[in-house]
């Protein structure tokens, strides 16, 4: 990857939109020629960013330069054979710090046999466990924020997070089934002004901009409520 391939506009708008197709080509460490490494990272709200190693103090320190307005920016080392781990130290507009772990210094783990499994279309169900269980989507939302672990949650709660790059969203292709939002009532006949108006609040905020991830409106769906 090139830095010209990275600071193309398509490239860019795509990171910038949560729409990338492959963000991991893009973001987090890649060698370049002999010893040295880039990283890339994406924090919209960062002026500073640096990172720090986790555990290997012996490890070099990397100094981020901008490469865009929108917060995309890339730091480069030399000495270092591998990658090892390391911890974003942002620093914001407000002059406030935070130290967190590089979504995408993990670098993916799916093969080309895995692709090819995939791709089969054999698909098996797999239970699977966690540190935590809620049924509330802000709460979830919160433990993915804090690098806890991943989270399934419909754009409406984590769209905001995504736009400003605290989340990541990642499996785009193999995202599941479009869900719905229902409001419940007791009848439609001599149907209340609250509940009418409650209802069509629903419809117009669901069909905005505000939890888009990309920052635009989404597909029109039939958000209308009938008598």
């Amino acid at each position: 990857m090139t830095l010209e391939t990275v600071k193309a506009p398509d490239e860019i708008d795509a990171i910038v939109g949560g729409y990338h197709g492959d963000a991991f080509r893009i973001l987090g460490p890649h060698a370049v020629k002999g010893d040295a490494w880039e990283i890339r990272a994406f924090v919209p709200d960062a002026a500073q960013i640096e990172a720090i190693p986790t555990h290997e103090k012996d490890k070099p320190k990397i100094k981020f330069n901008r490469l865009h307005d929108s917060g995309l920016f890339e730091g480069t080392t030399k000495g270092a054979n591998r990658v090892y781990a390391y911890d974003l130290l942002i620093t914001d507009y407000r002059g406030d710090v935070r130290r967190q772990r590089d979504p995408y210094s993990f670098l993916p783990t799916l093969g080309e046999m895995d692709l090819y499994l995939f791709g089969q279309g054999n698909e098996r169900r797999i239970r699977v466990s966690g540190p935590a269980y809620a049924n509330n989507g802000a709460f979830l939302s919160a433990l993915a924020r804090d690098g806890i672990g991943i989270a399934y949650e419909p754009d409406f709660i984590v769209g905001e997070d995504v736009r400003g790059g605290r989340l990541v969203p990642i499996l785009r292709g193999f995202t599941g089934s479009v869900g719905a939002i229902s409001v419940v009532y007791a009848s439609r006949r001599h149907l209340s002004a609250k509940v009418r108006a409650f209802s069509e609040f629903l419809a117009q905020h669901f069909a905005g901009i505000e939890w888009s991830p990309v920052g635009r409106a989404p597909a029109r769906r039939d958000a209308s409520i009938s008598d």
